[in-house]
Formats: C-alpha cells, sequence, structure tokens
C-alpha cells in the first residue's frame, strides 16, 4: 500500500501530466499555419466544441459568422441572455460615427453549421442589438430570443473570452463560414497572431485592431472568432481582409468586465461601451485634402468644415495625427453647444494623415470616463502639398468603328472630373457651358464622328487642370 506522501505525489504528478496536456492541445487538428481554410465536418462530434459559431443574418445587415459567448458566472441566479459577437457592420449599413444600442433586431443565427450536419443545424431568433459599432472599432453584441441556458441544454457550449489578447506569434486559428466556396459553412484557418496599429479604410478608422496572413477569408467571413489554437478561447473578432495587408480583427479581452451576473452592463462605470453616442456628419468626409496656392503664391490650408448633428447637447473636439490620442480626455476643446454644429479648425501644416476627434457630451462639465474616450469618434484626411493640378486622365478605345471613353482616374491626384462632348468643328471646350460629371462610360458610334471630347480634372484643392481636347475621327 502506497504512503500517503506517495499519494499525493502521484496526485500532483497526474495533475501536472493533465495540465501540460491540455496547454499543448492542438484545436487545430495538425492543419499547418498558413495552409489552405479546411472545411469542418462533426457527425462523430469531434467538434462540438465548435457548434457555437453559426451564420449571422439580420434584415437590416450582411450574411456573417457570430459567436456565443460565455458569460456565465458564479453569482447567476437566473436563466441569463445568450449573447452573441460579431462585427458591427453584419447588422446595419450605417454611416461612420453612429452607435446602436438597446435596439430590436429582426433574423437568426444557425449553430451546428458544419458541412455534414445540414439537417441538424439549429437556427435561433435575433431579439436585440445590445451595442453595435464601427466608430474606433467594428464589433456588435447581439441577444438571442432563447436564453443561455437553454442553449447549453440544446448542446451548444458557448466560448469563452480571453482575458487577454496573446503576444506576438502565438498560433491562432479563425472558424468561420465564408460564402465563396462550393461548401459555404464552417472552415478553419491557421496563422499566427500579429498586433496591429490604428487601420484607416476610409471613410472608418479602427484604433484597436490585430492582424494576421491567415488563408481563405472570404465575405460571409466578417463577425468570425479569432481563437488561441492551444485553448480555444476567443481573443478578437475578425473585421476585414484586405489584399496587401493580410486581415485585421478587432480585439474583445475588455468585453469580459462587461458583463455581471451573466447579463451585458450598461454602467458607464462598469462597461467600457457606455456611454454612447452618435454622430451623423453633413457630408462626407474627404479622403484627401491640399494646400492650394494662391494668387501671390502664399500657402492656404484647408480646413474641416465639417457640419454634423449629434445626440448629446454638448461636444468636445480637438485634432491628432494619431487615431489612440482620441482616447486621451487632454486637449479636447470646452464643451460646445450642439446646436448647428460645425468645426472649421485648420488642416495641417505637415503633409501627411491628420485626424479629427468627437466626444459628445450630456453637460458641460461631464468629466471624462472610460467608455467615452473609447467611444471618441475619429475622422482621417491625407493633406498633400501644394502643386499644380494634374492632367485629366481619359482612355479611348477604338473598337469595330466605335469609340468606349472612360474617365477612370488616380484618386489621389484627382478628386474629380468634368467633360461635355460635341461636333467637332462647333464644340468649344474652352467655354464652361455644357460641363458635367464624367462618372460613366461613354459610347460613341460611327454616325456621331467626327467628335470632339473636352475633360477637365480637379485636384483635391478644387484647382482646376488644362483642359485636355480629344478628337475622334
Amino acid at each position: 500500500m502506497k504512503s500517503q506522501r506517495s499519494l499525493v505525489i502521484s496526485c500532483a504528478l497526474s495533475l501536472y501530466t493533465l495540465a501540460a496536456n491540455a496547454q499543448s492541445m492542438d484545436f487545430g487538428d495538425g492543419l499547418e499555419n498558413l495552409s489552405p481554410s479546411r472545411v469542418l465536418a462533426n457527425q462523430q462530434g469531434h467538434h462540438d466544441h465548435w457548434k457555437a459559431i453559426g451564420r449571422i443574418q439580420s434584415d437590416d445587415g450582411s450574411t456573417c459568422t457570430a459567436t456565443l459567448i460565455d458569460t456565465r458566472t458564479d453569482s447567476n441566479v437566473e436563466a441569463s441572455p445568450a449573447y452573441l459577437l460579431t462585427s458591427g457592420h453584419c447588422l446595419y449599413r450605417k454611416n461612420n460615427g453612429v452607435i446602436i444600442a438597446d435596439q430590436p433586431v429582426t433574423g437568426t443565427v444557425t449553430f451546428n453549421y458544419f458541412a455534414d450536419t445540414i439537417e441538424h443545424q439549429q437556427p435561433f431568433t435575433l431579439k436585440r442589438v445590445n451595442w453595435s459599432s464601427m466608430q474606433g472599432v467594428d464589433l456588435a453584441i447581439v441577444e438571442l430570443q432563447a436564453s443561455l441556458e437553454s442553449l447549453i441544454a440544446a448542446g451548444i457550449e458557448p466560448l469563452q473570452m480571453a482575458e487577454k489578447t496573446p503576444q506576438a506569434d502565438t498560433d491562432i486559428l479563425i472558424v468561420g463560414a465564408p460564402l465563396a466556396f462550393e461548401s459555404p459553412y464552417l472552415r478553419m484557418a491557421a496563422c499566427t497572431h500579429q498586433p496591429s496599429g490604428e487601420l484607416i479604410v476610409h471613410p472608418w478608422v479602427w484604433r484597436h485592431t490585430v492582424q494576421n496572413q491567415c488563408k481563405d477569408l472570404k465575405e460571409g467571413g466578417s463577425g468570425s472568432p479569432i481563437l488561441s489554437r492551444a485553448t480555444n478561447q476567443l481573443f478578437a473578432v475578425l473585421n476585414t481582409a484586405t489584399p496587401a495587408n493580410g486581415n485585421f480583427g478587432n480585439p474583445i479581452s475588455y468585453l469580459r468586465q462587461c458583463f455581471v451576473a451573466g447579463r451585458l452592463s450598461t454602467e458607464r462605470e462598469v462597461c467600457p461601451l457606455f456611454p454612447a453616442f452618435s454622430v451623423e456628419p453633413g457630408a462626407p468626409i474627404r479622403r484627401y485634402t491640399k494646400v492650394r496656392l494662391d494668387a501671390e503664391g502664399n500657402e492656404v490650408y484647408p480646413d474641416w468644415n465639417m457640419a454634423f448633428s449629434i445626440d448629446k447637447p454638448f461636444y468636445r473636439y480637438k485634432t491628432v495625427r494619431e487615431a489612440i490620442k482620441c482616447e486621451n480626455p487632454h486637449d479636447y476643446s470646452h464643451a460646445i453647444e450642439a446646436t448647428n454644429a460645425r468645426i472649421n479648425a485648420r488642416i495641417g501644416p505637415q503633409a501627411g494623415i491628420h485626424m479629427l476627434c468627437i466626444v459628445g457630451v450630456d453637460s458641460a462639465d461631464e468629466r471624462p470616463s472610460p467608455g467615452l474616450m473609447r467611444n471618441a469618434l475619429t475622422f482621417a484626411t491625407e493633406l498633400q502639398t501644394p502643386s499644380a493640378p494634374s492632367p485629366a486622365q481619359v482612355q479611348i478605345t477604338p473598337r469595330s468603328g466605335r469609340y468606349t471613353i472612360k474617365w477612370d482616374y488616380d484618386p489621389r491626384l484627382i478628386s474629380k472630373q468634368t467633360f461635355k462632348s460635341g461636333p467637332a468643328p462647333s464644340t468649344d471646350c474652352n467655354d464652361p457651358a455644357g460641363y458635367r460629371g464624367a462618372w460613366r462610360t461613354l459610347y460613341v458610334s460611327q454616325h456621331q464622328l467626327p467628335m470632339k471630347i473636352c475633360t477637365v480634372a480637379y485636384d483635391h484643392a478644387d484647382q482646376q487642370s488644362e483642359v485636355r481636347e480629344d478628337v475622334l475621327e
């Protein structure tokens, strides 16, 4: 018979072995990093731990991927709501600046979304959007009609949120349901996690992002969970994929503190998603702006000249060069009444990216809180140095006795082009009458010849190029 000391040592070694095995567990089933994604099957229950990742479809949004999250605590005293995490753009097609909170939504999420369990898919009805934004972050929390308890009883185990974002080069998995495959069900991609800074996809500016190079992340995969390969814990939500720089997601570990006794708290002292506010610009923000020279050769800088409405009685603003500084409460303006709101701050003088930060407040003496600053709205524009306007850009293609004319141009150099056309002998390109926007392809048949095409380009300082004349014989 073993002594008590031997039993203690034996148990300790067993627990150490179990912990080591748990740490070394590979939820990726041997899939090599950066290899093509793998479609997932589950008839044998091998991937039951991903039954809670599903296809979400709302009437006002896009077809995306969403994840049921584990919000249980020891203090839960009643059936808790069931919450999904997905991307903000999956719920509504909304402008930059709008935060949605506590709004009903119509749609479904379908779990058990594997390629070989189609007849056993489990759809559930959406109830409300608790919080959704593309302002600083592309993220949404959605509540279901069913309770978390009932989903667990149906065999759908929620995923745990990680306590923190992993270190660079950690092995990760992305499990989602992209559409552009013959089998548009759950797929698994593998790669490594990389940190990332701000991401500007005009007009949106996302200040908190993570990056990776996982393969096959196509349309429909937005909202997919980004998981630690070793623990299966969710640490970010997939946002967008770019051809040049790979994939980006929004980290979510800070959301753990937002759930109290299994429910989302809207208290600003608890959850940094609140207080929420929304801003509606009166006109689109220009992606590019430019310094122009006046008649005496002096530099004239543009300003933001931004009229907007905001659902708060007051606002504060500041200008910065780095988006993350929008979340620093220092250097904001005094509280300004929101009636007929307009910001005329100068852009410049340095060339490059400039940003405008706005927060909405309920009173002139409201103090900054973590949620208020995290919800700060960021607009971005790129200031260009003064130069002569670029010449008009026209592509003319003769084909079978007719011409095709396109006005494709480099948006970094030209903000718009205008044109007019008419009989070659009588059309005066220097007469400003008759010019209109050059948006569509023009087709010229043989009986219209000879024809003159007049084109004018405008740069980002609204300076006009010399007139370009093309005569089609």
